[in-house]
């Protein structure tokens, strides 16, 4: 919350269930601390994400790396730009998909800019994938219900870095 990337203007989007650690805290405790719209699908299923995420038309999306590797399948289905941003990206380091895939963002989440994985941990492939079409995305590390994420790639992230610790947390191996 204290990082600023997420402010009350945003609209979170959390399809997760509410019983497990991760979206309890990472989307609704920070949407209820910064008084950002916490969007909460009719169920988990697949039309109602999809029916939510039309309605909503959030900012943030709060989900595990499966979820996301479900929407990446359905975009590579209709989407041959996605390799060719990859590409260039691989070659130059630049992110040309914000600029080349933006009609493919606009009808699938006009108003997204985040994506943000945990509960597991997120192959650096489906980040790259993510990061292709244009998308922030960010990926902690927390012991599944244990605690939510300890680690946040804030500033200077990586890709495949789950971050650093956040402020309060000590990690030791």
């Amino acid at each position: 919350a204290q990082s600023g990337e997420v402010s009350p203007r945003d609209r979170v989007f959390q399809p997760l269930p509410m019983h497990h650690v991760f979206p309890w805290i990472t989307a609704t405790l920070t949407c209820l601390t910064l008084g950002a719209t916490l969007v909460l699908p009719e169920s988990t299923s697949g039309p109602h994400i999809a029916e939510a995420m039309k309605l909503a038309r959030p900012t943030i999306v709060i989900g595990v790396p499966r979820l996301y590797e479900a929407l990446l399948a359905g975009i590579r289905a209709r989407l041959r730009s996605l390799w060719l941003s990859m590409r260039r990206r691989r070659a130059t380091g630049g992110r040309f998909g914000p600029v080349l895939l933006a009609p493919v963002r606009r009808r699938a989440a006009p108003d997204l800019r985040m994506l943000i994985s945990g509960g597991a941990h997120l192959p650096a492939s489906v980040e790259e994938e993510l990061e292709a079409l244009g998308w922030d995305v960010r990926s902690g590390y927390g012991l599944a219900e244990t605690s939510a994420s300890i680690t946040v790639p804030l500033g200077g992230k990586r890709l495949g870095s789950a971050g650093r610790a956040v402020d309060g947390c000590d990690i030791r191996i």
